[in-house]
């Protein structure tokens, strides 16, 4: 199963990676630099189960620990830009990383909806490709609880960050 619709060869997607990271690490920052480690997580997949490379019914894996950082590197007003790079257990239990930068748009004091794209992969490169996120937040003081939603896919992932203070 493939999890983003766009699919790159894996040194196209190293660099397409490395060039966004650049590119969120040397922007220009305004009023905003906060830095936050995200710790992973749970998904919900609609659909119970998927069929394995050999054929067999097999059950997602809904529990996926791993860690991450997330930077909000510029705000202004209601809409910050931010970028997040981790590494965690995926739904088939593979080791797997992404690179994701987006933004967000602050309805409330302590609510946020916003999207985001970027590369991910697996430790086997099993999977690979280009994705689009929507992100849903919710702040407490210096937690932030989110909801992650690919387009095209029917799952959803739960994650925290802890904002570095």
């Amino acid at each position: 199963m493939r999890v983003f619709p766009i699919h790159l060869q894996p040194n196209k997607l190293r660099f397409l990676c490395v060039a966004l990271l650049c590119l969120f690490l040397t922007s220009p920052k305004a009023h905003a630099d906060e830095w936050g480690m995200n710790f992973y997580g749970f998904s919900y997949h609609e659909t119970r189960s998927y069929s394995d490379s050999e054929g067999r019914e097999t059950k997602w894996n809904e529990v996926n620990p791993g860690v991450g950082l997330n930077h909000v590197f510029h705000q202004k007003g209601r809409i910050e830009f931010f970028h997040e790079e981790a590494f965690y257990q995926d739904s088939q239990k593979r080791t797997a990383w992404y690179v994701i930068g987006g933004g967000k748009y602050r309805f409330a004091p302590s609510f946020q909806l916003g999207a985001a794209t970027g590369g991910f992969t697996s430790s086997n490169l099993a999977n690979y490709g280009l994705g689009f996120l929507f992100i849903a937040s919710w702040h407490q003081e210096s937690v932030i609880y989110h909801l992650a939603i690919p387009l095209k896919h029917q799952v959803a992932a739960f994650y925290v960050t802890f904002k570095l203070e």
